[in-house]
């Protein structure tokens, strides 16, 4: 339904490593676009209408999602830069309570990681760089983030992508298939006041619990 078509390309981030109860909220290193695409768009200007993500292992059989029972993805933070921008750390005592408060917050202590701007745009209205962020908890995957016909993100020579996940691990190594099957809590403190846990016992109540 879009004027001119539309195009995908896939792009696979570092792998994520973590530990049952983490929560993993890291800037991952940078990845460049695909050889083709930085070339198509050099000195040109890239129309994004959409983006969607999916969180997969990657085994001799190919991909396999990981279940949303093993690791929760909270929300993502995206940038895609081009050759006119750079990712940079800026410190928090630089910027206005309203950009601290703005998005999902900041994983790095005592800085900020923004978009810079290191050579004007060549046209006018058009950024040399864009963000991609979602807030979608179990509902990310695969949920696609789109535009009606006619609206899109630009961005000129776009040329690097830049990921923020933050997830949490909640994969029972002991008592849960990563492939498959229900959610098996693990360890809980002392402290817990989660249903389960030795402070809220489950009691069962027919086909449902009672907490």
């Amino acid at each position: 339904d879009y004027p001119n078509g539309a195009e995908y390309f896939d792009m696979y981030s570092p792998p994520i490593t973590s530990r049952y109860s983490e929560v993993f909220w890291t800037a991952l290193d940078p990845v460049p676009l695909p050889p083709h695409i930085v070339e198509r768009f050099r000195g040109k200007v890239m129309a994004v209408i959409g983006v969607e993500c999916d969180q997969v292992r990657l085994t001799p059989d190919g991909e396999v999602p990981v279940p949303i029972t093993a690791s929760y993805n909270h929300h993502y933070e995206t940038t895609i830069t081009g050759s006119k921008s750079r990712m940079v750390a800026v410190p928090r005592s630089r910027l206005s309570p309203e950009q601290l408060a703005s998005g999902h917050g900041h994983p790095q202590a005592g800085q900020v990681r923004m978009a810079e701007e290191i050579a004007p745009p060549a046209f006018e209205g058009v950024p040399t760089s864009q963000d991609f962020h979602a807030g979608n908890g179990g509902e990310y995957r695969k949920t696609f983030h789109g535009y009606a016909p006619g609206f899109a993100q630009l961005i000129e020579s776009p040329d690097t992508w830049h990921h923020t996940p933050m997830q949490i691990d909640t994969w029972n190594r002991e008592r849960m298939d990563l492939s498959s099957g229900a959610f098996v809590a693990g360890p809980l403190p002392r402290s817990s006041l989660s249903p389960g846990s030795a402070r809220v016992p489950i009691k069962a109540a027919g086909d449902e619990a009672v907490y």
